[in-house]
């Protein structure tokens, strides 16, 4: 049956923000690996301030005294096209929240006595990017700490829709999920396109090399030159599959479900021959990557610990939800 529900239930939806927050610990059964509502040493926010968008984000500090010394979190900003936009030092306090504007990025520190925030070094504008911030809390001895949630939003202002969800935490000190948990795949929910006003599915490629965690900015000759490539299907809400074309992207990809949706140069997800006429899920399937030799070989499974993270944000009007995608395990659905 075809979903048709287009203000009422999406409205009613409207203040659910699907989250996905990670674990405590990164390596115990792949069911545990990725876990909701849980402080993250890590978290991975998507921002877009192109022309008629508007972006923030928002971290707060959930405890932890190490004597009354701050968590210092490490913002970076890489570009959709893995270009290192800039990176600044945030200092939070034991209860401490901060909202960043990607437009005028600046470290900061807070002093006790007097207790103020004071802003440290230079302002940056991001304005005409678009990619993902990963911040990352580090304790007074530098070792990194599960303390930190955090939020996000996106507005179109040119046409007056907007989504937002929590940050994902992807790891609690530094090491990323199991990726035996995308061994069945990534099912990314969509409502009808047909009843959307905007749609922006934005696939993560994240990978840790012992240090901080950063994208996936190895490119592939085997994928044309891409850093990550899935094959990609949608089910409609009969349970009818299709597949549709490969997805490949260099750090992280945005991209509307069908064309009628996409921005003007933007591609999308659906070809113009295929309609999804019902709500239903994209699911993404054995993503590779490169490896170190110049083959590819699955996300994760080569020379260094790798993830996949994917959102949807869509709108019906003014109503905005971000729907994350949803591991399979090892299921061979």
């Amino acid at each position: 049956m075809v979903w048709k529900a287009r203000i009422g239930a999406v409205a009613a939806l409207a203040t659910l923000l699907l989250v996905m927050t990670s674990h405590a610990d990164a390596r115990t059964t792949a069911a545990a690996d990725v876990r909701y509502l849980q402080a993250a040493g890590v978290l991975v926010m998507p921002f877009d301030v192109t022309s008629g968008r508007v972006s923030f984000q928002i971290v707060s500090r959930m405890g932890g005294s190490f004597g009354g010394l701050p968590v210092r979190t490490h913002w970076v900003y890489y570009a959709a096209d893995c270009r290192h936009l800039a990176d600044v030092f945030i200092s939070l306090t034991a209860l401490d929240t901060v909202v960043v504007d990607p437009t005028h990025l600046q470290g900061q520190t807070q002093t006790q006595d007097p207790l103020e925030n004071h802003p440290e070094g230079p302002t940056v504008d991001l304005s005409g990017e678009r990619g993902v911030v990963i911040v990352t809390a580090f304790d007074p001895a530098g070792a990194i700490v599960p303390q930190i949630v955090g939020g996000w939003t996106i507005a179109n202002a040119a046409i007056g829709t907007s989504f937002g969800g929590d940050a994902i935490g992807v790891s609690s000190d530094g090491s990323l999920p199991d990726p035996a948990v995308l061994a069945g795949g990534i099912r990314v929910p969509t409502f009808n396109p047909a009843t959307l006003t905007s749609s922006q599915i934005i696939m993560i490629g994240l990978e840790s090399d012992g240090g901080e965690v950063h994208p996936i900015t190895r490119p592939s000759a085997a994928l044309r030159g891409a850093h990550v490539c899935c094959s990609a299907s949608v089910t409609d809400n009969l349970e009818v599959t299709a597949s549709v074309p490969d997805v490949c992207f260099d750090c992280v990809e945005f991209t509307a479900i069908t064309p009628e949706l996409a921005d003007v140069g933007e591609h999308a997800l659906l070809p113009d021959t295929l309609a999804l006429a019902s709500v239903g899920f994209v699911r993404l399937s054995s993503c590779q990557s490169a490896t170190g030799g110049g083959g590819t070989a699955l996300v994760g499974t080569g020379d260094a610990e790798q993830f996949l993270v994917v959102l949807h944000g869509q709108s019906v009007g003014p109503f905005g939800v971000v729907v994350t995608g949803k591991y399979s395990g090892a299921s061979a659905f």
